[in-house]
């Protein structure tokens, strides 16, 4: 809700120079209406140039991937420019950044209430109630869901069952497990479309795997840094391909690209199942299955972050990759 929220009251900030920033690419284009630009390139654009326009409105999306340094020298800086901060996030249920340190001391924790945030904010705060993504039978699963992992996985299994396959979008703990999964939704997928003919990738290991490519079938770019107009996790479509390039559609914008077949090997992988990182931050439309819920890492943040990407309750699939579970990948 909080995007929605957000979104509604922009248009309303006559006279501001909006700014939409974020951790993460896929974070900073979830909002509307000002310059999109990552916490990163916020840094060099304005806080290493030290100046900033009057009326200047910065909103900080996905607040829980931002470590200590995005905090002291990125968002208070920006606030001594004189920026007026927007801060929005979830930081006791969503998943936290990875590798927040301050010389050598591990201090990922969650953020709510400490001095830190609130003083970049004024101590002021507004907690939304109201659920826009969800259909209001899931937004009132969510909003009650116990706080003990067993109990929260338990009721997840039960409401939420297996349904013997992959979903059309699914997402896990490991890249062990998103390999399985693609691998078993690509077989499904090509026995029933049976297209004419498709085009064979073998992308480069030991993350990549071979793909099947034809019209409508989805990838995830996988890059370092924004390469081509793709930044990391864009959600991609195959429009069409020849014999030398493959033409990609944006899924969640209207970006078209045509790239040659070793750029697609390299960079992208298949969109069928990628990881919970990859999903944080996004609305993911349809059936959506979640695996490793058994894994030893994973956590009542990954359940939150996972079931709320969710537009309808019964989209949802808590799901298993043997019909007889093997303990061999923690999946019980």
């Amino acid at each position: 809700g909080k995007s929605y929220f957000v979104n509604q009251q922009l248009p309303h900030m006559e006279g501001y120079k909006v700014l939409l920033s974020a951790k993460t690419p896929v974070a900073c284009h979830g909002l509307r209406g000002g310059e999109v630009l990552t916490l990163a390139r916020l840094y060099r654009k304005y806080v290493q140039q030290g100046s900033l326009e009057p009326n200047t409105l910065l909103v900080v999306d996905e607040l829980s991937l931002c470590t200590t340094w995005d905090y002291s020298q990125v968002i208070l800086p920006m606030a001594k420019l004189g920026a007026t901060l927007w801060l929005l996030g979830d930081c006791r249920n969503q998943l936290l950044s990875i590798g927040d340190t301050w010389h050598s001391v591990d201090l990922t924790r969650d953020l709510t209430g400490t001095v830190m945030l609130r003083s970049a904010v004024g101590c002021k705060t507004l907690t939304l109630t109201e659920g826009r993504r969800a259909d209001p039978q899931l937004f009132a699963w969510i909003s009650a869901v116990s706080s003990n992992l067993t109990m929260a996985l338990w009721a997840a299994r039960r409401d939420f069952p297996a349904r013997g396959r992959p979903s059309a979008t699914n997402v896990c703990l490991t890249h062990r497990t998103r390999m399985r999964v693609i691998k078993m939704a690509q077989a499904l997928r090509l026995k029933r479309e049976k297209p004419r003919e498709y085009l064979t990738l073998e992308c480069e290991p030991p993350l990549g795997q071979r793909l099947h490519l034809w019209p409508g079938v989805p990838l995830i770019a996988c890059v370092q840094a924004t390469k081509d107009g793709i930044h990391n996790s864009m959600l991609l479509e195959v429009q069409s391909y020849t014999g030398e390039t493959v033409t990609l559609k944006d899924r969640e914008g209207d970006g078209v690209y045509t790239l040659s077949h070793d750029w697609v090997r390299k960079h992208t992988r298949s969109g069928y199942c990628y990881t919970i990182a990859s999903a944080q931050g996004r609305t993911i439309p349809g059936d959506i299955g979640i695996y490793d819920t058994a894994h030893k890492r994973f956590s009542l943040r990954h359940l939150y972050t996972c079931l709320s990407r969710a537009q309808k309750f019964e989209n949802l699939s808590i799901c298993l990759l043997y019909t007889s579970p093997s303990p061999r990948d923690g999946l019980l």
